[in-house]
């Protein structure tokens, strides 16, 4: 289940990405990613 949940939380956070990355906000993208990483 924790798995799964991190692969939900992976694909938001890149859809996420993706929107800031569009927006010119790739640092900040960056730290998202960092943050999302040690929520498991």
């Amino acid at each position: 289940m924790g798995c799964s949940f991190r692969a939900i939380h992976q694909s938001l956070v890149n859809r996420l990405c993706i929107t800031l990355t569009k927006a010119n906000n790739s640092k900040i993208c960056e730290s998202m990613v960092v943050k999302f990483t040690f929520i498991e």
